[in-house]
């Protein structure tokens, strides 16, 4: 685990594991449908994903942006159509996306008002958080923020952590595991498709320490 800037670095975007639902009841092969896109720059677009009319199964269409030089692939959030994918694994049931969405609170020594962002962010179709692979991190001093996930029978689950640390040199170096000490991290609930975030207590000094913390779901393997 590196330091606290390093961290917040991570942030921009971080990445994060959908787990697939439905995959089994479909041939794991990882080719397309006949006269379908089968890829978008460099990722493959196996079925049941689809790029077009008739070329997906339904809750798994994605689009591909060539407006760019390197063309992007994009799944529908609840919000708009702007969840990137980086890679989709058919034989595994797991795509892996890059979650621009993060919370943070601030504030500083001549504003005294908090200024934060809540968010809540909500996949359509038949993708599901991995709670095998995603963790819940908290980043900063003095913060403590939770995470409420949804599942599918609209029952909510909780998690959640405190992240402590006096000065910027008190937090974890690098290397060093994200244990508490400026950086924390939190498990999260299987069969999730939507989740929010929420901040606890006042910061109290954090002006004097650190100007932000952050929150955000990422896949554990992003920040090792």
């Amino acid at each position: 685990m590196g330091s606290l800037k390093q961290l917040q670095s991570l942030l921009f975007p971080a990445l994060i594991s959908l787990f697939l639902t439905a995959l089994h009841a479909s041939a794991t092969s990882n080719i397309s449908l006949p006269g379908c896109p089968d890829k978008c720059g460099k990722i493959s677009v196996p079925y049941p994903f689809g790029i077009g009319t008739g070329c997906y199964r339904d809750g798994f269409e994605i689009t591909c942006n060539e407006s760019k030089i390197h063309p992007r692939l994009f799944l529908w959030s609840e919000q708009e159509n702007n969840i990137e994918v980086t890679n989709i694994n058919i034989t595994s049931g797991e795509a892996y996306a890059n979650n621009k969405y993060f919370s943070y609170l601030c504030t500083n020594k001549t504003i005294t008002k908090q200024v934060g962002v809540i968010f809540t962010l909500k996949f359509r179709g038949a993708f599901l958080l991995s709670h095998q692979r995603n963790k819940f991190i908290v980043i900063g001093c003095r913060a403590f923020a939770y995470f409420v996930g949804v599942d599918s029978e609209l029952r909510e689950n909780w998690s959640g952590c405190l992240s402590f640390c006096d000065s910027l040199n008190s937090t974890t170096g690098d290397g060093g595991q994200c244990n508490g000490s400026g950086c924390c991290t939190s498990t999260i609930a299987a069969g999730l498709y939507k989740y929010t975030v929420w901040w606890g207590h006042e910061m109290g000094t954090l002006s004097e320490v650190n100007p932000c913390n952050y929150a955000v779901l990422m896949d554990e393997n992003w920040y090792k």
